[in-house]
């Protein structure tokens, strides 16, 4: 069991998330962007989601940025 928790923290993609984290805060302390609408964020998160999982398991963090940029 403790082993397949290392492999899991190991796979996960550190670097992006952070990276979110740090995209999130920047966009809500930005008063001037405009809300969108909850169907825009929902096809957003979707092509980004479909295309992180279509990268391989070992992908590195260029590849996961490119993939969303």
């Amino acid at each position: 069991m403790e082993e397949s928790d290392k492999i899991r923290r190991a796979s996960e993609p550190i670097e992006l998330v952070k990276l979110v984290k740090r995209i999130k805060h920047e966009l809500s302390s930005d008063e001037s962007l405009a809300e969108l609408p909850r169907a825009v964020k929902h096809k957003i998160t979707d092509k980004i989601l479909q295309r992180l999982r279509s990268l391989r398991p070992n992908a590195s963090i260029s590849d996961q940025q490119g993939a969303i940029s």
